[in-house]
């Protein structure tokens, strides 16, 4: 009774001593370890951040918190106890190495190299021989017996230990992949001349080695569309796609489709919809770039196409005229002094300064 009495008047007088400090009563913290006795309000007062143990600030004390093992940390992984370790387990080390096994060994990875001499798993076909040395490491030799695999349209040899592989001539025969001749690049392939696809309408396509007919209904060969175009096949007619004159009836290619007439003018195209296929103006605000590329009306230069084929001012663009600009209307509406483009009445809007009329209704300009 009388040893419960003076600890219990030490502690009233606040003499409890704990991590080195005198500490009052309304300052005890009986978790309190020694190492981690640091007064706190948040944990960046705590000290350097830890990966594997961050900080904690627990009724006013620091105090580390380690994450799960296995975590991810810089250079390894943490130990579940509050440091970054290598590994916990095995599989936490290189999976495998030619000439050696990891293992976890007090968390650091150790490898265990095969004896000198031990042969690890070969690379077929690349003219070398490999042994392991004894460290852990591999020793390559040239092989000339370790040749590519020769097939019906390569020969496979070695030349100072470096892989050589020499085609046979074209149109040797072969039964490979499919194929039936060797295209001299050491390929089987079905054809590498016309007369290995049968009679018109079939051709061999030779940069694929496929034979393809005009009339089967595919997109094959050097075809620009179905049945159509390229070097073989009938002429496209308009709306069809295209890469040259050649490939058109008409013998206009413009914006990638066969076209009723050349339409290579600025502002005007073949490709727009649903009338592909005929000459018409660029829709009004769109840009638009001739098909032999020599002129350009660009948003990024400030340009665009108005309604009647022609490259004017773009929307917001700087103009001293109406006439100056694709909508045709050129004014101040911020009133900063500055004129610049703006939109005419019908064009679609969300406020009232993209208007000419500065008035947006039913989100259209008004007169």
């Amino acid at each position: 009774m009388r040893g419960i009495r003076l600890s219990l008047a030490l502690l009233l007088a606040g003499t409890i001593v704990g991590c080195g400090l005198a500490l009052g009563l309304d300052d005890y913290q009986p978790d309190c370890e020694a190492s981690n006795c640091i007064q706190c309000t948040d944990p960046t007062t705590c000290g350097a951040p830890d990966p594997c143990a961050p900080w904690t600030c627990e009724t006013g004390y620091c105090k580390k918190a380690p994450v799960p093992a296995r975590t991810p940390c810089s250079p390894g992984i943490c130990d579940g106890e509050g440091r970054c370790v290598d590994c916990v387990v095995t599989e936490d080390c290189p999976f495998w190495e030619f000439c050696g096994t990891w293992a976890c060994e007090s968390k650091t990875c150790v490898l265990h190299p095969d004896p000198a001499g031990t042969v690890p798993p070969q690379i077929e076909g690349d003219c070398k021989a490999t042994q392991c040395d004894g460290s852990g490491q591999f020793l390559t030799t040239i092989d000339d017996t370790d040749a590519p695999p020769t097939t019906d349209c390569q020969i496979g040899t070695c030349l100072n230990g470096k892989p050589n592989l020499q085609p046979v001539p074209q149109s040797t025969l072969c039964n490979e992949d499919g194929g039936k001749v060797c295209n001299g690049k050491g390929e089987c392939v079905e054809c590498t001349m016309h007369s290995q696809c049968g009679k018109y309408p079939n051709f061999c396509d030779v940069p694929t080695g496929k034979c393809f007919n005009c009339f089967d209904g595919v997109k094959n060969g050097d075809e620009t569309d179905v049945d159509c175009g390229g070097n073989h096949c009938q002429k496209c007619l308009n709306g069809k796609t295209c890469l040259i004159q050649w490939d058109c009836a008409t013998s206009n290619c413009a914006d990638g489709f066969c076209c009723d007439e050349p339409c290579d003018g600025l502002c005007w195209a073949c490709n727009i919809a649903p009338d592909i296929g005929n000459c018409r103006p660029v829709t009004k605000y769109e840009e638009d770039v001739t098909p032999d590329g020599s002129q350009s009306c660009l948003h990024a230069d400030g340009k665009t196409c108005n309604a009647g084929a022609v490259c004017d001012g773009a929307l917001g663009s700087p103009c001293t005229a109406s006439v100056e600009c694709a909508s045709n209307k050129c004014r101040d509406n911020n009133g900063d002094g500055q004129m610049e483009c703006v939109k005419d009445a019908g064009d679609p809007c969300t406020i009232a300064a993209e208007c000419y009329s500065f008035i947006c209704s039913n989100g259209l300009c008004a007169p």
